[in-house]
């Protein structure tokens, strides 16, 4: 008689826990940290920079190195990460290694150590969810992290920025065209359209200028910050989206208006030519002239006269 010996019922959990973290965490090495790692080595880093960096190690057996995204935090003058103890990197930071930090845009040297001591890991996962204590402490990274610390040396040179003429024209081009056809194409295929009465007919021309001029925002800021680092690509999109959205407001007056668009008298269509035409150039100024202004008052101590943190 062959006997079965039943199989504890908690360890089937944990283990299904583990397979299922394995295939997310390979799903994320395949396809997320790619676009993640192209994103923080691009003008447009800044969408990520402020919570993402990434870490360049070098693996103590292959000697290969080793580039890995990472949330992180700042404290002390020090970035605080987790990593979960089923990956193998970090394993090269037992005894503290040097590494490299691409933080905000910039590379630094610096010496990143791994700690497995569960206070380290708790103050750590404290420090990175300040908004949610609780949680942090009961998560499964409070058992399965593992804390590293890194302590910036010296920032590396900075590459010159060339080609920034080719690189605006490119953007300009490629911008002003996704963001002139989306909407162009919306108002063609809702202008005639019988299911659809005027105000929901110009609300959809109006969304799509937004769309349009996000795109347009998203390319401009691209080719701008490799000059103009300071300039938020947020900032930058959100203005060149509403000016995008006004203009084509102004637009889609006329659809609102229907037949009797002809009766208006004509210093109407021409004002609104002009607001259509300067609304988002001067949203764009305004963007610059804030930065600039808050540009220069960071460079001083903080509103308590402490000096502000080193770190970009």
């Amino acid at each position: 008689m062959t006997t079965h010996t039943a199989r504890p019922a908690g360890l089937k959990r944990p283990l299904a826990g583990r397979s299922a973290w394995r295939r997310l965490d390979g799903l994320q090495n395949r396809v997320v940290n790619p676009v993640v790692r192209w994103l923080l080595r691009s003008t447009l880093h800044d969408l990520l920079s402020g919570s993402v960096l990434l870490l360049t190690v070098r693996g103590r057996r292959s000697g290969r190195q080793i580039t890995v995204p990472a949330g992180y935090v700042e404290r002390d003058g020090e970035l605080l990460l987790i990593s979960h103890r089923t990956r193998r990197w970090w394993r090269n930071l037992h005894d503290g290694a040097p590494v490299r930090v691409l933080l905000r845009g910039r590379e630094w040297n610096g010496t990143a150590r791994a700690s497995l001591e569960s206070g380290r890991i708790l103050d750590t996962l404290m420090a990175m969810a300040a908004d949610r204590p609780a949680g942090a402490a009961r998560s499964a990274w409070a058992r399965d992290g593992v804390a590293i610390r890194i302590s910036l040396r010296a920032p590396l040179p900075r590459a010159r920025a060339t080609g920034l003429w080719r690189r605006w024209f490119c953007a300009a081009a490629i911008g002003g065209t996704a963001g002139f056809a989306v909407p162009a194409v919306v108002a063609a295929l809702v202008a005639d359209s019988s299911r659809l009465g005027p105000p929901p007919r110009a609300a959809l021309i109006v969304l799509a200028g937004l769309g349009g001029g996000a795109a347009l925002g998203l390319a401009q800021a691209w080719a701008l910050r490799a000059a103009l680092p300071a300039v938020p690509t947020r900032a930058w999109v959100r203005a060149t989206a509403a000016g995008a959205g006004i203009a084509w407001s102004a637009g889609a007056v006329p659809v609102l208006l229907g037949d009797t668009a002809a009766a208006v008298a004509w210093p109407v269509p021409a004002v609104m030519g002009v607001t259509a035409l300067a609304s988002m150039s001067l949203l764009q100024v305004a963007v610059l002239r804030g930065r600039h202004r808050g540009h220069r008052h960071r460079a001083g101590p903080d509103p308590a006269g402490r000096p502000r943190s080193p770190l970009p």
